[in-house]
C-alpha cells in the first residue's frame, strides 16, 4: 500500500471552495425530487477533484522522487497545470453554479439541463487531463522511457485495376442461318 499522499499545491484552494460550499450547502431536511439536482452535482464534482488531485500529487512526487528527462518533466508539469487550470475556473463555475441552483432567493435558478449541459462539457475537459495523466502512467510503466511510436506499415496506394473492357459486340447475324 502507498502512503498517504501528502498535500500538493492545489490542495488548500480545494479545502477552502469545496469544504466551504458542503457547509453552506441547505439542509432542508428533504429528499430532493431530482436525483441529479445541485447537490448530486456537487457530489460528482468532488470524487472527480479528489481523482485529479491525488493524480496532480502522484506525478508531482515523482518529480521530485526520481530524475526524469526533460521531455518527461514536461508532460508533467502540462498534465498538472492543465488539472490546475481546470480546477481553478471550470471546476469552480460548476461549482458555484450548483450552489445557485440550491439557492432559493436565486435568480436566474439554473435548471436541471444546465447542470447536465455543464457537467457534459466539463467532463471533455476532464477526459483530456485524464489523457495526460494515462500516458503519464504508460511512461511510468515503461521505466519512463518515452515510448516509441509504432511504427505502421505503409501500404502503397492500391493500384486503379484496369476498367473491365467494354463486352464485345456480338451480333446474332452470324449465328443465324441464312
Amino acid at each position: 500500500s502507498s502512503p498517504a499522499p501528502t498535500p500538493g499545491p492545489g490542495s488548500s484552494r480545494r479545502d477552502s471552495w469545496m469544504e466551504r460550499g458542503s457547509r453552506s450547502l441547505p439542509d432542508s431536511g428533504r429528499t430532493s425530487p431530482c436525483p441529479r439536482d445541485g447537490e448530486w452535482f456537487i457530489k460528482m464534482l468532488r470524487a472527480e477533484v479528489e481523482k485529479l488531485e491525488h493524480w496532480c500529487q502522484q506525478m508531482e512526487r515523482e518529480a521530485e522522487d526520481y530524475e526524469l528527462p526533460e521531455e518527461i518533466l514536461e508532460k508533467i508539469r502540462s498534465a498538472v497545470g492543465s488539472t490546475q487550470l481546470l480546477l481553478s475556473q471550470k471546476v469552480q463555475q460548476f461549482f458555484r453554479l450548483c450552489q445557485q441552483s440550491m439557492d432559493p432567493t436565486a435568480f436566474p435558478v439554473p435548471t436541471f439541463q444546465d447542470l447536465a449541459g455543464f457537467w457534459d462539457l466539463l467532463q471533455l475537459s476532464i477526459e483530456d487531463v485524464t489523457l495526460k495523466f494515462l500516458e503519464l502512467q504508460q511512461l511510468k510503466a515503461n521505466s519512463w522511457k518515452l515510448l516509441e511510436p509504432k511504427e505502421e506499415k505503409k501500404v502503397p496506394p492500391p493500384i486503379p485495376k484496369k476498367p473491365p473492357a467494354p463486352p464485345a459486340r456480338h451480333t446474332l447475324v452470324g449465328f443465324l442461318p441464312s
